[in-house]
């Protein structure tokens, strides 16, 4: 059976294209539906540790940018066992902030998700970029996969 014929690994990656998608458009409601309300999240902005949905967080971090966003996630694997599943992926963001500025980054994303009544929830997800091991200590952000 192919990855995409099993039917839990399809509903995941067609959930984080869902997802995916919610950002692209700047859905803070429909981009938070697909976590549970007590994920833990440790994203690409501070602080170290996001606990829960923030709908109101999201929507204000969305409109810091102009127009659409260019979401992508490339090399997605997906795990699933049971009521668990893992997911991770090379993911590239771009697009316009507000104050002007173009932004273009690629980064790491691990999620984890728990089947809830039929319907896959995210529970944890870990976003990173990988730093200069230079001394410098500055993150790596014009890696390309």
């Amino acid at each position: 059976m192919s990855v995409l014929t099993n039917p839990d690994t399809a509903q995941v990656h067609e959930l984080i294209e869902a997802r995916s998608q919610s950002l692209r458009i700047k859905d803070a409601a429909a981009l938070n539906s697909y976590y549970a309300p007590e994920v833990t999240s440790f994203t690409l902005d501070p602080p170290l540790l996001h606990t829960g949905r923030d709908i109101e967080g999201t929507a204000a971090w969305l409109d810091t940018w102009n127009g659409t966003l260019g979401y992508d996630v490339t090399r997605l694997d997906v795990t699933v066992g049971g009521d668990a599943a893992f997911a991770h992926s090379l993911d590239r963001m771009r697009g316009e902030k507000s104050d002007g500025g173009p932004v273009e980054l690629w980064f790491r994303n691990t999620v984890c998700l728990e089947r809830r009544h039929g319907r896959w929830l995210i529970t944890h997800e870990h976003q990173s970029v990988p730093f200069r091991m230079d001394g410098s200590g500055k993150a790596a952000l014009d890696l390309v996969p």
